[in-house]
Formats: C-alpha cells, structure tokens, sequence
C-alpha cells in the first residue's frame, strides 16, 4: 500500500522532515527542482532540442520551478524563467544559485506568453487557498494554450483535498509530485487535471503509514491477501452464498450477482427470487440452486416469503441482500425482517439499503463485519448528507460517518472507489477505467464480494480483493479487446483470466 497525501499531511511531512534534521528546507528544495529537470530529460523526448518555459509563483512551489530552472540550463537545456512581478527579483533563491538575469521574465497581463515547446507550471502547488481570480486567472488561461503543460506537485488552480478547480487550472499533460501522490490526482476533476503523475524522492524522512488515513492498493497488495488453492478440496468447502437478489424485469442484477461470486471463486450459490422470473435466470445460470419465491405479490419478495429463505439458506455462509430487489415497501419491510432475523456475515447491496434508508432497521441490528456496497447516491441517503458534499469530498464525507459505521466496512463506489471502517483507515482504489461505468458492474461487484468472503477472507480483504479485481478487469479489456463498449458480463468473464494476469505478473 501506498499513501496519499492530503494538504495537511503533505504539509507536515515536510515540516517534520525539516525539524527532524532529515533534510534542510533548502536541499528539500533543491532536490524538488533537481527532481523536476532530471524528469524532464530522461522522459522528455529530445529534451535538448527543446525549449522551456517555467512560471513560477510566489510560494514553496514557485520556489522548485526557480530551481528547476537553474539545473536545466545547467544540464544544457535552454530554459526561461517567468516571475509573477519585479519584486520576485529580490528573491533569495535567485542569488542562491545566481539565475542569470537574462534568462528572466516577468508576467505582463497584456503581453504573450515567449515562445516555448514545453511549459512548466509553479504557479501555486498545493498551496492554493481560494479561487484563482485577477491576473492570475488570466495566466492561467494563457497558459492553457499550451499543450505541453508539466506542473510540479499538482496542477495549479486545484484544491489539494478535493481535486475541485478554484475557478480556473492548469490542464497539465504530465505532473511530478514530490514523494508522494496527492488526493487531487484521483478526485473530481483533479484525475483529468493532473495527466500522467510521476512520484519523485526528495529526501522525505519516513512515514508512518498508521499516521496516514488513505493507503492505495496496490497489485502486491492483492497477491499478498490471495491464498493459495487447495487441489483437495470440495465445492461446500469453498464457500457458500445465499443470496436474495432480483424482482420483474430485474432478472440481470440478480444473474451478474451469482456470476460474481461463482467466478471469484466461492463454491455454490443458492438463489433466492421471485418465481416469475426464476426461469430466465436458471437458463442463464444453470450453474445455482434456485428457490423461485411464489408470485402471490406480483413479482417482488415480500414477507410471506422469509420461511423459505430462512429455511433453506446456507447459515454458515454469506447472505448477500439487494440487486435488483426494487423500490417496493413490501420488499423493504421484508429485507428489514431478514436482516434483524440473521446473525451471520451479511452484504447489503442496491435495495438492501431501502430498510435503513427508511428508518426500519438502523446500522446496529447489522451483524459484526456486514459489508455495504453503496454508490455516492446512496451512501448519501444512507447516512443523511447532501449528495453534493459527498461527490466534492468523499474522503471528508467517509471522515464524518466513521463512528456510525463502527465495525463495517464501507466500498463507497466511484472512481476512485474507497474502503472503510470504523477505525478511520481509508484503502483507495484507482486501477478502474471509466469502462466500469455501464449498467450492472456494482451487481458484479457485490457478487464477487459475497464470493471472496464465503471463501473466508475476512470481510476488510474480501472488500480490498473484489474491488481491485473488478476494477483490474477494466484494465485488462482495454489491453485485451478495446478501449470502449465492456459490459458487466464482460467484467464476469473477465474475473479468471484478470487473476491469472495478476498473479503472473508477479
């Protein structure tokens, strides 16, 4: 696992890192704008046939593009330095590594930027505090007509702990960050901001990854958590899922969902749906036991249904409750029954919410460890917050639920995806490619997560697990088949070859 930094973190790994005696603020400093130009030359092509132009700020940031430019013109690369006004002159840095003065500009609001094929951006880093306006604002936007934009740490204009633009950014193709990556590389419209992000070693003295809250996964990290197969072994003892899933004209969400969890691996699947659509699925997916629940409520499971799930689900298993299930108050006054019926490992996905939604049941009648899969929408009404909060913030969002959830596990769904509990750990994942945003992907999702956990990993590595998995799957149709059009059942037919793929490559 990797952290990622927010502005504060950030913030204080480098005050530490200074008081500490690791490393002064000067050769901090020093090593960032090394960093920058080596960057440049061994990923650059041609890069002494090119020209740069560095805009550098007034701030900690502006101070790594200053440097910048004095190792490129040292290492024999022609490079302009751009100062916000006259009085930058005065600035120590200057002297420090004597810049020639011929080699500086200043900002003039009316004048064009001097010709360049690269420009790098050191306007405000993470530094940024309140929405870019006046002169700046008009840099940036002058800026922006160049396409070959690297900006130093993150794009200049963006909120480090949201990825939100302050009102205008730098759309920067590529983006080096100084020894870790920021939350504004993954979130809202950071992820398209900041382009390639390269990570570079400055010096930073170590880190503590209990003193960071998000860690992203990372491809070791799955290979560390997967066990090994056993060749003696039988379909029972490799897990067991119940699962109550569908209603009329909802018979794919509940066929994705057994797919997910026959193909990560659990051993047997015992289906729980309405008998109207009951033969759709068993042609589809031979494969389970189904229990088709009589259609006395018209294609939806009700209440009179809770003795035939009751008895016959797998009671040392995994119950997973909710695609496909519908909006009805009778299912949801059911799946509340059901829910406050089983002490079980429990996953609640789509309308398995619909009972703490509405006040049926709350967080604590849910069994220790249960798992919820919600999106943004619906982490949103779970929880009480405005919709909007959650998708500018959901790390801040996920921060203010933590003592409700207690022992849960939270996959807030999105790009990225985040994982927690209680405990105010955040796990991130960010392999996902917008090829997962098509119906019927969360179905599959919950399923393999049902099956990773009947397959007793605990329910913190069953989530970890599902959700790399699945979002790797994206990663590997578009090296596969293409870079458009993958379907939920692709995600499905994905799964083995996906794993099989990580574990090589390991």
């Amino acid at each position: 696992m990797i952290p990622v930094l927010s502005k504060l973190e950030a913030q204080y790994l480098d005050e530490s890192t200074i008081s500490s005696g690791t490393k002064s603020a000067f050769n901090l400093m020093k090593s960032a704008g090394n960093e920058v130009a080596i960057w440049f030359m061994e990923n650059i092509p041609s890069p002494f046939k090119k020209e740069i132009l560095i805009i550098a700020g007034k701030g900690n940031n502006g101070g790594d593009g200053i440097v910048a430019h004095h190792y490129l013109i040292e290492y024999g690369i022609k490079s302009t330095l751009m100062l916000m006004d006259k009085a930058e002159l005065d600035r120590e840095l200057l002297v420090d590594y004597n810049i020639p003065i011929e080699t500086i500009n200043i900002f003039e609001e009316d004048v064009p930027l001097p010709g360049h094929d690269w420009l790098i951006d050191s306007v405000f880093g993470i530094g940024l505090k309140r929405s870019v306006m006046g002169r700046y604002k008009k840099l940036i936007t002058k800026m922006n007509l160049s396409k070959n934009i690297i900006s130093v740490d993150i794009p200049s204009g963006l909120f480090t702990d949201t990825g939100l633009v302050g009102g205008l950014s730098i759309k920067s193709k590529f983006t080096i960050t100084m020894g870790y990556e920021k939350y504004a590389h993954y979130l809202n419209s950071g992820r398209d901001m900041s382009g390639d992000v390269a990570v570079v070693d400055i010096g930073f003295k170590s880190i503590k990854q209990s003193d960071i809250v998000i860690q992203k996964i990372q491809q070791c990290d799955i290979i560390r958590i997967l066990k090994e197969v056993k060749h003696n072994i039988y379909k029972y003892a490799k897990g067991k899922v119940s699962i109550v899933a569908g209603s009329n004209g909802m018979s794919g969400a509940a066929i994705l969902t057994s797919q997910g969890a026959l193909r990560s691996g659990c051993g047997i699947i015992k289906l729980f749906t309405p008998d109207r659509i009951n033969s759709e699925i068993k042609t589809n997916m031979p494969e389970i036991i189904s229990f088709p629940l009589a259609n006395i409520d018209d294609g939806i499971v009700s209440s009179s249904h809770l003795p035939t799930i009751l008895e016959n689900m797998y009671v040392d298993g995994i119950l997973l409750i909710g695609p496909g299930l519908g909006n009805n108050i009778a299912t949801t006054e059911a799946t509340g029954e059901l829910i406050q019926s089983y002490n079980g490992r429990l996953i609640l996905d789509a309308s398995g919410f619909n009972p703490l939604i509405n006040g049926i049941i709350n967080l604590d009648d849910l069994p220790d460890e249960s798992i919820l899969t919600p999106h943004y929408g619906e982490f949103s009404r779970l929880f009480g917050l405005d919709i909007n909060e959650v998708c500018d913030d959901p790390v801040r969002s996920l921060q203010k639920v933590k003592d409700k959830v207690g022992n849960k596990i939270i996959i807030l769904k999105g790009s990225p995806t985040f994982i927690t509990s209680g405990t105010g750990q955040i796990y991130m994942v960010s392999n996902g490619l917008s090829l997962l945003a098509t119906a019927g992907t969360g179905d599959v999702h919950s399923g393999m997560t049902a099956g990773f956990f009947a397959q007793n990993y605990s329910a913190l590595e069953s989530s970890i697990l599902s959700t790399f998995i699945h979002a790797e799957t994206s990663q590997y149709y578009n090296k596969q088949i293409g870079s458009v059009g993958m379907t939920a059942s692709d995600i499905s037919y994905l799964i083995s070859s996906t794993m099989e793929s990580i574990l090589n490559e390991n």
